[in-house]
């Protein structure tokens, strides 16, 4: 059986990966910056989850405003373009970041000791 992320069978192996790890660290990349979408793909990216779409973080990010993590507005000097939505973490957010800190380290912390035991019966 592999679970409710979709692993074997011919789908992504890291669907589950991406679902589960897009808010905090879409979170995290806010920390003490203001980013807009592309920022965050390419921040994303970094973390091992390219290819989530612009379309996905910025529904996400619509979601987190009105949850009152994120503010928005637009920053009309520093592109060159059209004005850009810049997003920016609020005290709210940074709650949120934090219980997912110590949701994310205690299972990193069960991660490590179940492929502890799968590598001790490996070898």
């Amino acid at each position: 059986m592999h679970g409710r992320h979709g692993y074997g069978h011919g789908r992504r192996r890291d669907s589950g990966r991406t679902a589960h790890l897009l808010e905090p660290a879409i979170l995290v990349s806010l920390m003490g910056v203001r980013a807009h979408g592309y920022a965050l793909a390419e921040a994303l990216a970094g973390y091992g989850l390219g290819g989530t779409s612009l379309r996905r973080i910025y529904r996400l990010l619509r979601t987190m405003e009105e949850q009152g993590w994120v503010v928005s507005d637009w920053d009309t000097e520093q592109t060159q373009g059209p004005p850009r939505r810049v997003y920016t973490l609020t005290p709210g957010g940074e709650a949120v970041l934090a219980d997912w800190v110590v949701y994310l380290t205690e299972s990193g912390e069960a991660i490590e000791r179940l492929l502890g035991e799968y590598r001790r019966h490996r070898s």
